[in-house]
């Protein structure tokens, strides 16, 4: 990054721990460069054929909605004392091409941080990770907070 400049950050947040972790390293990155800017965005998606039996196709909306919700709270827990810009994006999407999306929209080739969720193997044989996916889409450079 010899040269580079960063003026945004991106950060995806879900609302989980792994993601919260994710959030506050974003924002101590973003505070020690110079004029940079930290966008939290939030993917709302889910797989068609991962959506469980018992769950209305309009109650996990629902349940989008409130992740959202939770996602703008935590943001605002963690970065309504900071001293530099942010905000907070709702997209719809897979999460890996929603933060290269946003990542590209605001200049921000360099750095997209994302949290890193130890799930098993057969989940990310299924399902994919959004790490792993962001890593080889190249299309910008990826932090991984653990």
């Amino acid at each position: 990054m010899e040269g580079t400049s960063v003026r945004t950050v991106v950060v995806g947040v879900d609302g989980s721990a792994e993601s919260e972790r994710a959030l506050r390293f974003a924002a101590r990155l973003t505070q020690d460069l110079s004029d940079a800017e930290l966008v939290v965005v939030f993917a709302r998606y889910v797989p068609a054929f991962w959506l469980p039996d018992h769950v209305a196709e309009d109650e996990f909306g629902d349940l989008l909605d409130a992740s959202a919700k939770l996602v703008d709270e935590m943001a605002v827990a963690e970065l309504s004392a900071e001293d530099f810009p942010w905000r907070v994006l709702t997209r719809e999407g897979e999460p890996s091409r929603v933060l290269c999306d946003v990542a590209v929209e605001h200049g921000s080739d360099t750095i997209v941080v994302v949290g890193r969720r130890s799930w098993s193997t057969v989940h990310d044989m299924l399902l994919g990770s959004v790490s792993n996916r962001l890593v080889h889409r190249g299309e910008c450079s990826v932090l991984l907070v653990n």
